[in-house]
């Protein structure tokens, strides 16, 4: 393997490559940009950054541009957006029964004219907070908005995997596998790149660990099927080494962290100090899911679109009719 490869897939052995993979397996999430997150950033090198959207869309730009600005040239940042913004959420969709695929274009041309690159979502659980809760058509309208979404050039991470958001999810395996995730494998097989993991339990698969610290969940129902996407998992594990064990034997590529200081670089130095002991061994793998993504997304990707069309009058119009169809 040449010296170039061995860089970008992460798989060094020296002090300065475990560094770089622990920053490589962080998400920062972050409003604003002062001195403190610049210092952050510098230090730790994130491979991306979960923006909050601003009143103005060119503040959102302004914050994205900076962001990129900070990182290295040779790995841009995953620039995310959290959830559906102002557009209709997935309940009030589901119910519209139509229209998923327009609000997935639009969405994706607002969210790309703001310099964003990943949308974390749409919600994939069935439900009343779900997209539907008949998995027939809750695939359907997942897979319209993800397929139009990614044909315009967004990436998507469908969320709430493998079917709920918290608790205790009491199913049997069959349901699990032939109902719950039926959304999310035609979000998959659409277009979208990554899922992150819901902090709930399934007993039928692992009756002490949430998902994202359960080594059966993914591995049965992603990686053991073939995925080579990306799998990411908020931190609400507030020690860090847990955190980081957990998620490693979970097969989590990222870690969606608050741009907390003392947070971020307690789990920082955690992820190098397991790298160090040998207790990463697929932290390579997270390393080259995530340059295979920014390959397959950044790379080559085609101009942004111009800000005017955020909040545009065919948006507004199209939003308002979908959410008057989609009135409880």
């Amino acid at each position: 393997m040449g010296a170039e490869r061995v860089l970008a897939l992460g798989e060094g052995t020296s002090h300065a490559d475990r560094v770089r993979r622990a920053g490589q397996r962080l998400l920062l999430a972050v409003d604003r940009v002062d001195g403190d997150l610049r210092h952050l950033v510098r230090e730790v090198r994130p491979a991306g950054f979960v923006v909050g959207l601003q009143e103005e869309p060119a503040a959102t730009l302004a914050i994205a541009r900076e962001l990129t600005a900070l990182t290295d040239p040779a790995r841009p940042p995953l620039l995310a957006a959290e959830g559906l913004g102002s557009w209709p959420d997935e309940a009030t969709l589901g119910r519209a029964e139509v229209h998923a695929a327009e609000q997935g274009a639009a969405l994706a041309l607002e969210l790309l004219a703001q310099g964003l690159n990943l949308l974390l979502g749409p919600r994939g659980d069935l439900g009343a907070t779900g997209l539907s809760g008949d998995p027939q058509r809750a695939s359907r309208q997942l897979s319209d908005l993800v397929e139009a979404a990614a044909g315009a050039g967004l990436g998507l991470c469908l969320t709430g995997f493998p079917g709920s958001t918290h608790g205790e999810v009491e199913v049997e395996l069959p349901v699990l596998v032939g109902e719950l995730l039926r959304p999310f494998r035609a979000g998959l097989a659409r277009g979208a790149g990554a899922v992150r993991l819901a902090w709930a339990t399934y007993p039928a698969l692992d009756e002490e660990r949430p998902a994202p610290l359960s080594p059966r969940v993914v591995s049965r129902l992603l990686r053991g099927g073939g995925f080579d996407g990306l799998v990411l998992a908020t931190v609400a594990e507030t020690r860090p080494g847990r955190m980081v064990a957990g998620a490693q034997a979970a097969s989590v590529d990222l870690l969606q962290i608050p741009s907390d200081g003392s947070a971020v670089e307690g789990l920082f130095v955690s992820l190098i100090h397991a790298d160090e002991r040998g207790e990463t061994p697929g932290a390579a793998d997270s390393a080259a899911r995530v340059h295979a993504w920014r390959e397959s997304h950044l790379l080559g990707a085609g101009p942004r679109p111009p800000l005017e069309v955020v909040g545009c009058r065919a948006h507004q119009s199209l939003a308002a009719l979908i959410r008057l169809r989609g009135a409880p």
